[in-house]
């Protein structure tokens, strides 16, 4: 968590169980425990852990869900395994469905990480939430002292689109670690 590599390193972990199931065990963490609830959509978006500032997603890490990223990560993935050995990923797979990235993403994604660093140079960073959606009580959330990047640190501008974009970015990560997929079904 934290950088920008969290799949890669989850994929990495995964396949040195597969490997050397007699010598490694991996142990599940809170930062995975808070990722298996962040998937229940019962769960609103201001309460998802993923959704703390920086907390757990940097958000860098979203380009590893686009189709650009996905030959890299995918060769880079399951160095440990052999093409016969690989889980086949299932057609409905967010994988499969991939788009590839465009300069609305370069836009969106520094806006993110410049609403990051901001949070981080005011230490807000317990008090700033990245959600697509704003909570149809955000006046109970304001006087709970949070606040929302996309309506209190994106300019005015670019916030429709860094709405539209954090969904899709978020639900992706989310679906990458989601029941039926490779490394949902090998966390949980």
């Amino acid at each position: 968590d934290k950088g920008p590599t969290s799949k890669q390193t989850v994929q990495f972990v995964k396949d040195l169980t597969t490997a050397f199931p007699d010598r490694v065990t991996a142990i599940l963490g809170n930062h995975e425990l808070e990722l298996l609830r962040d998937r229940d959509a019962r769960i609103p978006w201001v309460g998802k852990y993923s959704a703390y500032s920086h907390a757990t997603v940097h958000p860098g890490e979203y380009l590893n869900y686009f189709a650009n990223s996905l030959d890299a990560s995918s060769s880079s993935s399951s160095s440990f395994t052999s093409d016969d050995d690989k889980e086949k990923e299932p057609t409905d797979s967010p994988t499969h469905l991939l788009r590839p990235l465009d300069r609305q993403d370069d836009l969106v994604l520094d806006l993110l990480l410049e609403a990051s660093m901001e949070v981080y140079a005011h230490n807000a960073h317990s008090a700033v939430r990245f959600v697509p959606t704003l909570p149809s009580d955000r006046q109970f959330s304001m006087n709970r002292g949070i606040r929302f990047a996309i309506t209190d640190i994106i300019p005015p501008e670019h916030r429709m689109l860094a709405m539209e974009r954090l969904q899709e970015y978020q639900d992706r990560y989310l679906n990458a670690f989601r029941s039926g997929t490779d490394l949902g079904d090998w966390l949980e």
